[in-house]
C-alpha cells in the first residue's frame, strides 16, 4: 500500500509550475457521490492582509497520493493540485481550483465532499477534522466519520496518532473560503481532514520543501487510516440520498 502511495504521489511536482500544456490540477472520475480534495498538493500562494501581498505556502506532502489512493480503493472521485499555484485553492474565493471543483460537483451529482490537508509532525493529535463548528456536514454524517475513524482505531480520547481532534479552533474549516465552507455554501456535505506528518508521509521526498529528512515512526498508522477512509466512503457512499 505504501509504495503505491508513492507511486501516486509521483504524479505532483511541489516546486514546478504546469508547463507545456501541463495541468495544473488533477482530477480522476469515481463511480460513486464522493468527492475527495486535496487543494494543497503542491507549493501555493496565500494573499496575507497584514502584508499587503501573497506568500509562497508549503505544499501538504502526500495528501494528494493520499486522497488519490483512497478514492482508487473505494471509487470515490478524486481532484487534487499536482502543480506549484499561484492561487490557494483553500482560502481564495473565485479561484481555478475551486472552479474546476464546482464543475464536477454538478456534472457528477457529488453529495459528500472530502477535503485532505496536513500539519507538521509535532502536533498532539493525528487527525483533526473540522466540520465548521458542526454545520458543514450533518450531526449523523459526522457521527459516521467518528466511527470509520474509530474503527481503526482513531478516537477523539486517543493519544498521540491515533487522537482525533473534532473542531479544533485552528482547524475547524470556519472560513467560507475553505473548501468545506465553500461546499456546505452550494448546500452539500463536506468535512476537512488535517493529517499528522506521520500518517502520511512514509518519507520525505528530495524536491519538498522542507529540507530536513523525515520518515513516518508508524508506517502502518497509514495503511490504518487509508482503510479507515476507505470504509468512511463506502459507508457513505451506501446511504439513501
Amino acid at each position: 500500500m505504501l509504495k503505491r502511495l508513492v507511486e501516486l504521489e509521483a504524479d505532483v511536482r511541489y516546486q514546478e509550475a504546469p508547463a507545456g500544456g501541463e495541468a495544473e490540477i488533477g482530477y480522476t472520475e469515481g463511480a460513486v457521490p464522493i468527492l475527495i480534495s486535496a487543494p494543497h498538493g503542491a507549493k501555493h500562494t496565500r494573499f496575507y492582509p497584514e502584508h499587503g501581498e501573497r506568500q509562497p505556502k508549503d505544499e501538504d506532502e502526500f495528501t494528494a497520493g493520499l486522497a488519490r489512493l483512497v478514492a482508487e480503493r473505494s471509487g470515490a472521485h478524486v481532484l487534487w493540485l499536482r502543480r506549484k499555484s499561484n492561487e490557494d485553492g483553500n482560502h481564495d474565493a473565485g479561484c481555478r481550483y475551486k472552479q474546476a471543483l464546482k464543475q464536477r460537483l454538478h456534472r457528477h451529482a457529488i453529495r459528500y465532499v472530502l477535503d485532505f490537508h496536513g500539519v507538521r509532525a509535532s502536533r498532539k493529535f493525528g487527525i483533526a477534522l473540522g466540520t465548521a463548528n458542526d454545520t458543514s456536514c450533518m450531526p449523523e454524517t459526522q457521527a459516521l466519520i467518528l466511527e470509520a475513524l474509530a474503527q481503526c482505531g482513531f478516537i477523539e480520547t486517543g493519544e498521540g496518532l491515533r487522537r482525533v481532534a473534532v473542531n479544533d479552533a485552528r482547524f475547524s474549516a470556519s472560513n467560507p473560503n475553505t473548501v468545506t465552507g465553500y461546499v456546505a455554501g452550494l448546500g452539500l456535505e463536506a468535512a476537512q481532514f488535517e493529517f499528522n506528518a506521520h500518517l502520511r508521509i512514509p518519507r520525505r521526498r528530495e524536491d519538498a520543501s522542507a529540507t530536513e529528512p523525515f520518515e513516518s515512526a508508524d508506517p502502518q498508522s497509514i495503511e490504518r487510516l487509508v482503510h479507515a477512509l476507505t470504509r468512511l466512503v463506502q459507508t457513505l457512499a451506501a446511504r439513501e440520498p
